[in-house]
């Protein structure tokens, strides 16, 4: 062979040769085999919802819950005291738990005969715990605690990816108020999770990308690339929880006493609008929602629609103050507590038959008869102009969803004295609990109409509806129900305390009225400092023989009083004149 012919050979050896390894590189490339770990992963950090919380004091908040799962036959056996020692206290695991469970995993094994062994799961840990979990594998790593696999690596304990989990410490707290967490939608349910849900859900997921250590954490150096997950805001409440709590049980013990379907009960800081307390008797545990708590997760207070009663009297009482129709020391004959117009087939009767009563007095001691005369002075246009103005046919604006607003007959109705007296005593028209605490709260804070709030957020102002003149009348009307009407057992000593009491029946269907009642005390607990509050309490379908306000709804108010007494809400007076018209402190 020629040496230029050796040449060629060599040539298309080499060429050859070269060409096979560029294949297999090539390959290689595109080819992963079985075993392959790919060297770079990404690892999502779910955002997290935001709290609720009073102060420090978390109502809801949201945890990221890591599971830790372990196969007991990668552990050197002689390596299993110190491994149950160490991950007992890092991830926080009762040692004697971890102990017995490991080994019946490993007798399982050996019954089995399981060559795969078992995997288990040995802990449940947040974020904090998974970090001291990650450390700890290095610190295990490094004492040879775990066998390794065909491919090198030792197998040790694995964290899956988190799961969401939303927290309700405090349990029924504030429900049906607060609301709950739907895990299959993301989103809140109810309450203030449901009304704040665009505020609380979290913006944006953050990932974490880079290269791999050998047990699948990503590695921080230069190649790795760290998005910043965007969680949702946090929610301050106005509710106060201790005071809140306290309430609460105050309403379970008189759901005991009596024969009640619900009690509910509010305070809100006159001046604000703030929320102090919305309790209900009808509460859930939003950790573990029974079928038998569906009818407990609406909202009594804003969507319960119901015939207030006497409670209206005051508000009507308001009205023809302020249009100048009252005439202070005018005796009405109200005609021994029973009056039959010519309009009316049924009679309208008083539980006191009186002969006479001034204006104050009809308040005081609650005659259909005496307010009936009396709102026959306003035309029907007017009156219902004035309802509207107390924000009877339209929502709150609280911070609560799905909010039912008050029904008020057609303007054109009340022309008719019918409609117009029996509404002006509390029948003929519905309200909801927190309507009428809005429209109380009117007489307390000079007049004005305000947004109530159960948390931080934006609020309409307050609108003027009333003069100075005409609040200060009517919360001395108020004192006087409770100095020497129907509500005597509201009085506190060294607190102003004054409001109305309302007895309705409930009317059902064709039925008509039954006896059954919603119960009502509405109105006010001052101090001479400045702290005023409004504050209602309504038993809804209270039976039996004691169902008036005087014995429901009074005394527990009293109750509440005296627990904003204790919590340092209100300051009690104990010297000069602890009973005078609330002119003497304003």
């Amino acid at each position: 062979m020629s040496s230029k012919g050796g040449l060629y050979f060599f040539f298309f050896v080499f060429l050859f040769f070269g060409l096979v390894a560029g294949g297999v590189i090539l390959y290689f490339s595109f080819t992963k085999p079985p075993n392959y770990i790919n060297p770079r992963i990404t690892v999502v950090q779910k955002g997290i919802r935001g709290s609720i919380q009073w102060k420090e004091n978390q109502t809801a908040y949201t945890r990221l819950v890591y599971d830790v799962y372990f196969n007991p036959i990668y552990l050197v056996s002689s390596k299993k005291e110190l491994f149950i020692e160490l991950f007992s206290v890092y991830s926080g695991v009762d040692r004697g738990w971890l102990e017995e469970r490991i080994n019946r995993a490993i007798r399982q094994i050996r019954e089995r005969n399981l060559s795969r062994g078992l995997r288990i799961k040995i802990a449940e840990v947040g974020e904090s715990g998974r970090k001291e979990l990650v450390y700890l594998r290095k610190v295990l790593d490094k004492n040879r605690v775990f066998k390794a696999n065909r491919q090198g690596y030792r197998i040790g304990y694995e964290i899956v990816a988190p799961r969401i989990e939303r927290v309700y410490p405090y349990q029924d707290l504030l429900e049906p108020a607060l609301g709950f967490y739907e895990k299959g939608s993301g989103n809140g349910k109810e309450g203030l999770e449901g009304y704040y849900n665009y505020w609380l859900k979290p913006r944006k997921n953050g990932k974490i990308s880079g290269y791999r250590d050998v047990i699948g954490n990503v590695i921080y150096d230069g190649n790795s690339k760290i998005e910043i997950p965007i969680n949702g805001r946090n929610l301050q409440l106005n509710i106060n929880l201790i005071i809140q709590r306290r309430v609460e049980h105050l309403l379970d013990r008189a759901k005991e006493e009596f024969n009640v379907s619900e009690i509910v009960a509010g305070i809100i800081d006159s001046q604000t609008g703030k929320v102090v307390v919305l309790a209900s008797s009808n509460r859930y545990n939003p950790n573990q929602i029974r079928p038998s708590d569906i009818p407990n997760l609406t909202i009594s207070a804003i969507r319960r629609l119901y015939e207030p009663g006497s409670v209206m009297k005051p508000i009507t009482y308001a009205i023809l103050w302020q249009e100048g129709l009252i005439i202070p020391n005018e005796r009405i004959f109200v005609n021994w507590g029973r009056w039959r117009p010519k309009w009316r087939k049924k009679p309208i009767t008083d539980d006191e038959p009186f002969k006479f009563l001034t204006p104050r007095d009809i308040v005081v001691h609650s005659s259909n008869i005496g307010i009936s005369k009396l709102v026959l002075r306003l035309s029907g246009t007017t009156f219902y102009d004035w309802l509207v103005r107390f924000g009877f046919n339209s929502p709150t604006g609280v911070d609560l969803p799905y909010e039912k607003v008050g029904v008020l007959l057609p303007p054109e109705k009340y022309q008719a004295p019918i409609y117009r007296t029996t509404a002006a005593y509390g029948y003929g028209l519905k309200v909801s609990f927190l309507e009428l605490l809005r429209a109380y709260n009117v007489f307390n804070n000079g007049g004005y109409l305000v947004t109530p709030r159960l948390a931080h957020s934006p609020v309409p102002k307050p609108i003027k509806i009333l003069t100075d003149d005409t609040t200060t009348e009517v919360l001395g009307v108020l004192r006087d129900v409770v100095l020497r009407g129907t509500g005597k057992k509201g009085y506190y000593p060294g607190i102003f305390t004054a409001g109305k009491t309302g007895t309705a029946h409930i009317s059902i269907g064709k039925e008509g009225y039954t006896d059954w009642y919603n119960s009502s005390f509405f109105g006010v607990a001052d101090d001479w400092e400045g702290h005023r509050y409004t504050i209602g309490v309504t038993f809804f379908r209270v039976g039996g023989e004691r169902y008036f306000a005087a014995q429901t709804a009074v005394p527990l108010f009293r109750q509440i009083v005296g627990i904003l007494v204790e919590e340092g809400a209100l300051k009690p007076r104990r010297e000069g004149n602890l009973t005078g018209e609330p002119g003497g402190y304003k």
